[in-house]
Order: C-alpha cells, then sequence, then structure tokens
C-alpha cells in the first residue's frame, strides 16, 4: 500500500468530508421529495375513496332499480 504524506492525507480527508457533505445534501433533497409525492399520494387516495363511495352508492341504486325491473316484468308477465 502507498503511503502518503501528510498534505495528501490532508487533502483526502477533505475530499471525503465534502464527499459526506454531498451525500447529506443530496439525501435532504430526495427527502423533501418523498415527502411532497407522498403529500401527493394521500390527496389521491383521498379522491379515490370518494370516488369508491360514489361507485358504491350507484352500485346500491343499480341493484335497486333492477329489483324494480324484476317485479315490473313479473307483472307483465303475469298478464
Amino acid at each position: 500500500m502507498d503511503t502518503m504524506t501528510p498534505r495528501e492525507l490532508t487533502r483526502k480527508v477533505r475530499q471525503l468530508d465534502d464527499d459526506v457533505k454531498a451525500i447529506y445534501d443530496l439525501l435532504l433533497s430526495l427527502d423533501a421529495k418523498v415527502l411532497a409525492l407522498t403529500k401527493r399520494v394521500d390527496k389521491h387516495d383521498i379522491r379515490f375513496d370518494a370516488l369508491d363511495a360514489r361507485f358504491d352508492a350507484v352500485d346500491g341504486r343499480l341493484e335497486t332499480m333492477d329489483g324494480k325491473i324484476d317485479q315490473v316484468l313479473e307483472v307483465l308477465g303475469a298478464r
């Protein structure tokens, strides 16, 4: 292994320190992006829940109408 001079060692330590700081900056940036995306997903989740509730209501109405149509057909078929 090559030995480093004190000057080279100091330069290497500074370089590694700068690399660590850059990594922390990247992590902070990623954390902010993940938080923003999480908020967007949460908003979409709320919207999907509302749509799901509306579809359930429409489904209920269609089932009721289907039952009424069956009754009408029975009455018409009895004549």
